[in-house]
Parts: C-alpha cells; sequence; structure tokens
C-alpha cells in the first residue's frame, strides 16, 4: 500500500482505536477490491475460453455450464484445454476410421474385381460405412471376405503318397498363391500345376509321377501355360517387386503432396509408411489434404476476422479481405489496405500543411490527390510550397539546398 491518503487518514486519528479501526477498514476495503478484481479476471478468463470453443466447433452448453462452474483461473484454463484436447482426439479418431472404411471399401473391390465372384454391393459397403470403429471396419470386411469365400482343395503326392489340402479364398488366383506357397514350403516336385474349375481343386504332377491329368479334364491356371516350379516364382518375385517399386513411389508422392501442404504431424507420416498398397496410400492421403484444407479455411476465416476487427474495416475493405483466398493473398490485401490508408494519411497532412501556410487552390489539392506514393506527396508538396516562395527565397532555398548536397559528399 502506497496511498499517501491513507497514511494521511492514519496520522490524524485521534485514540489507538481509531487508528485501529481505520487500518482495518483500509485493510478490508483492499480485499475486496482483490476479490472484486480476481472476480472480474476470472469472469474474463471464462467469456475468453468459452469465445475459444466457440470458434474450436463448440456448441454444448454443457461444456460452457463447466467452464462457468470453475472458481479459478487456472481451473477455467485446465479445462478449456481438456475439451480442446478431447475434441481434436475425437477429429483425430474420426479421420483414422474415414481412413479405415475407405480403405476397407478399396481393398475389398481389389480384392473382388480380381475374383469371378460379383462386385462389392451397395450393401456391403453400407454395412463398412455404418462401422462406429476401426476394429468393427476391420470386422465386418473379415466377415464380406468370408462368406465371400470359397473352399478350394490341392492334391498332391509327398514322399508316394497322395495327399490334399484345403483353403478358402475369395478366387482361384488367391487359393493358388497359397497353394503355390505350400508347394514350396513342403519342398514337393511339381512340374504341372492344374485346375478344375467345376470341383475348385488344383492337381500339382510331379515329373514322372503317378497321378496323371489330361487337359481335357482341367485348364492350365498358370498364366504363360506350363511352367517349371522355378519360373514360376521368378515370375512371382517380379510381380512382387513391380507392386513394391509402385507402393514406394505413392508413399513418395504423397509425402510430397503432404509436405507442399504444411502438414508436418509425425503420426500422418508414419501412416503413410505403414501402408501396405497403393490403393489404401491415395485414399489416406486424400483425407488427410482435405481435412488440411478445413482447417487453413477454418484459419484463415479467423484471420480474416481478427484482420477486418483490427482494422476496423470498412465495408469495401472488409468485402476485399474477404474475397481472400489464402493467407499470403490476405497478408497482400492487409498490406495494401495500410499503404493506401497511410498515403491518404500523408495526403491529408500536406493539405493541413499546406494550408498552415496559406490558401491552397483546388487545382493543388488535386496535385496532392493524384499522387501515387508518400514520397510522390512529400516532393508534390515541397514543389507547392517552393512555388510560393518570392524570388529571393528561392535564391535562398536553392543554396540552401546546394549546401545540404555538398555535407552530404564530404560527410
Amino acid at each position: 500500500m502506497t496511498s499517501d491518503l491513507w497514511f494521511e487518514l492514519i496520522n490524524k486519528a485521534n485514540t489507538v482505536e481509531g487508528v485501529e479501526s481505520l487500518k482495518n477498514d483500509i485493510l478490508n476495503a483492499r480485499e475486496d477490491q482483490r476479490e472484486q478484481a480476481e472476480a472480474e479476471a476470472l469472469e474474463t478468463a471464462k467469456a475468453e475460453a468459452i469465445e475459444e470453443l466457440t470458434a474450436d466447433g463448440v456448441t454444448s452448453d454443457l461444456w460452457f455450464e463447466l467452464i462457468n462452474k470453475a472458481n479459478t483461473i487456472e481451473g477455467v484454463g485446465s479445462l478449456k484445454n481438456d475439451i480442446l484436447n478431447a475434441r481434436e482426439r475425437q477429429r483425430q479418431e474420426a479421420v483414422a476410421l474415414e481412413v479405415g472404411k475407405t480403405a476397407a471399401i478399396a481393398d475389398l473391390e481389389d480384392l473382388l474385381g480380381t475374383s469371378v465372384t460379383e462386385d462389392l454391393t451397395d450393401d456391403e459397403k453400407a454395412l463398412i460405412n455404418d462401422a462406429k470403429s476401426l476394429e468393427e471396419v476391420n470386422k465386418v470386411k473379415a466377415e464380406i471376405i468370408d462368406n465371400r469365400s470359397e473352399v478350394y482343395t490341392l492334391k498332391f503326392i509327398k514322399d508316394g503318397e497322395k495327399d490334399y489340402r484345403n483353403t478358402k479364398a475369395l478366387h482361384p488366383g488367391e487359393a493358388r498363391e497359397v497353394f503355390l506357397n505350400f508347394i514350396q514350403e513342403e519342398d514337393l516336385v511339381v512340374v504341372v500345376l492344374h485346375y478344375d474349375e467345376e470341383t475348385n481343386t488344383f492337381t500339382a504332377v510331379p515329373d514322372g509321377g503317378e497321378l496323371e491329368v489330361r487337359e481335357e479334364e482341367g485348364y492350365d491356371f498358370l498364366p504363360d501355360g506350363v511352367l517349371e516350379f522355378e519360373e514360376i516364382q521368378d515370375k512371382a518375385n517380379a510381380q512382387l517387386l513391380r507392386e513394391a517399386q509402385a507402393l514406394q513411389q505413392a508413399k513418395e508422392k504423397s509425402y510430397e503432396q503432404l509436405n507442399a501442404a504444411g502438414i508436418t504431424s509425425k503420426g500422418l507420416y508414419e501412416r503413410i509408411a505403414n501402408a501396405n498398397s497403393v490403393e489404401e496410400v491415395e485414399p489416406l492421403t486424400e483425407v488427410f489434404l482435405e481435412s488440411r484444407r478445413q482447417q487453413l479455411a477454418q484459419d484463415l476465416a479467423v484471420a480474416k476476422a481478427q484482420a477486418i476487427e483490427e482494422l476496423d474495416a470498412n465495408e469495401a475493405e472488409s468485402a476485399r479481405i474477404n474475397n481472400a483466398n489464402s493467407a499470403e493473398e490476405l497478408a497482400q490485401v492487409i498490406e495494401e489496405i495500410q499503404s493506401e490508408r497511410a498515403l491518404q494519411l500523408a495526403k491529408g497532412e500536406a493539405i493541413v500543411e499546406l494550408e498552415a501556410d496559406g490558401e491552397t487552390s483546388e487545382a493543388d489539392r488535386q496535385r496532392i490527390h493524384q499522387a501515387d506514393s508518400i514520397e510522390e506527396v512529400e516532393r508534390v508538396k515541397e514543389y507547392i510550397l517552393y512555388e510560393r516562395l518570392s524570388f529571393l527565397e528561392r535564391i535562398k532555398y536553392g543554396f540552401n539546398r546546394l549546401g545540404d548536397w555538398f555535407r552530404g559528399i564530404f560527410q
């Protein structure tokens, strides 16, 4: 406490009781002031928190009620941050869910597109799109694959004994890959692999083996006719290499697009890196880019509103600000408005200075108003002032300017 008024009142007290009473009154008054200031600061913090939450899209009265019930500024800030963090997690989970749905549909369409079964139906797509979590998406996807799959059989000879193996697959090509891997793992000797479409049966025929399959009983499912198993593996490896290269190119393109959009989240790049197919990378990238576009649009809208408020923009200036399509364009518009205002201010100040020097004609006013820059305004003003000088004053003015020039050279 530093107010001389209070000290003066204390010094004027005539009794110990008076001093004590006055001291207590002053301390109580200051305590009331502190409490009022803290209450006002708390209300301001609540209003700012609600405004920030509203700008983020929060509309629930429950959240606002919790903010208003907070007893401290720290409590308001903590609650606001908890709400914003929860909304951010919800947004990220929503994006992840949409990406998962898109990837699941794309994966199923790719799987079914290479089979002899029907394409993915609208009802099946609806089941995926109605899923409420990634776990449910994966469960529905697995159920669709299981419902569409058929049982395929591989007949083979191992150690001189006939045997068979079953697998479920969406189409013969998928079953073939499973059986080729099995043949390699079991080190079976196979020269010909035949497929019977009617019974969904593959028959592995060893060189000189006992199991004979006539050509008319089925057809060779391998793309280039009858191949040695080593040739089959070479072709499969080449296809895998091409797919891996295409996937890497898609990921690099995605990284470039995300970087160009200003996306820096390590988690998003990791999700692209963990993608297993081109069909998964492309929709995932588009979802991230669309989320970024929406965020930039929201940030731009906030920046426009802030610029209009800070500039106290008129209707025409507000229209120019609202027509900006990017942060860079908005910055340029703001700079132009500020430059225009500075130019108008310079023109007004020049006319005021000319009026103070003497009567200013309408023609001179027009010369000032037609100037395109602050520098030109200054030159026009100086020239008008020079025109008003008498002959002797102009000579003196010229000598002064010449002196300034020489001083500038020798300094």
